[in-house]
């Protein structure tokens, strides 16, 4: 039985990352002023709240669901204003995309929904003071006579090579990038990322068969 989602805190990093997502997601003038930009916020984030999501998961999977229904309507308005057939043909199936990923993601949101208040993988969200980013040299050192020396990457780390903080947040930009690939047929790691859900979401299974069959476009 679903149990009551708790209270939003609206100051924690993932709660403020989703709601500056699903805000930018809406499509603003390029004049906003303030009073507008407060309205687009208010409307995207009442829209996301309204799914009223208990964990991580079903926060991420409700914000994907407002950006896609956001999605959908500006590809309708885009495809309305140009005098372009084939452009508006373009945007229509771009519309109907976005519905069947948003249609996708409603039902595994339901799904998730079934889980019981014990099998939630809610907890705290770690505060990390913001890292500088690293800095780009402006112009590479060129030798004389001769062509910028390119200088070799290193090699990436294998996970035993990782710290604890470096595989966690390796782990969790790959759940970003399967999350995101969900919402899309087309996108080449779309199956990846279904077969990865169990990892994703405790709880999913995925068909035998989905795994069993060829990617479309195998030869």
């Amino acid at each position: 039985m679903q149990s009551d989602a708790p209270p939003i805190d609206p100051n924690e990093p993932t709660v403020r990352t989703i709601l500056l997502l699903v805000t930018a997601a809406a499509r603003a003038q390029p004049d906003e002023t303030a009073a507008e930009y407060a309205a687009r916020f208010a409307s995207a984030t009442a829209a996301w709240a309204a799914f009223r999501p208990r964990d991580h998961e079903e926060r991420w999977i409700a914000a994907q669901i407002v950006g896609a229904r956001q999605a959908a309507f500006e590809a309708l308005i885009r495809a309305a204003e140009t005098d372009s057939n084939v452009e508006a043909a373009g945007l229509h199936a771009g519309h109907a995309g976005l519905i069947r990923a948003m249609t996708q993601l409603m039902a595994l949101l339901e799904k998730l929904r079934q889980r019981p208040a014990e099998a939630l993988s809610d907890a705290p969200d770690a505060a990390f003071a913001p890292i500088p980013p690293l800095r780009r040299c402006a112009t590479a050192e060129k030798p004389a006579g001769g062509k910028a020396k390119a200088k070799a990457e290193p090699p990436p780390k294998t996970p035993r090579e990782m710290t604890d903080e470096e595989l966690a947040a390796a782990l969790a930009k790959v759940k970003r990038e399967f999350l995101t690939a969900l919402t899309d047929e087309k996108d080449p790691r779309y199956r990846e990322a279904v077969a990865y859900l169990p990892e994703l979401i405790p709880g999913v299974t995925v068909p035998a068969h989905f795994l069993d069959e060829r990617p479309p476009d195998a030869g």
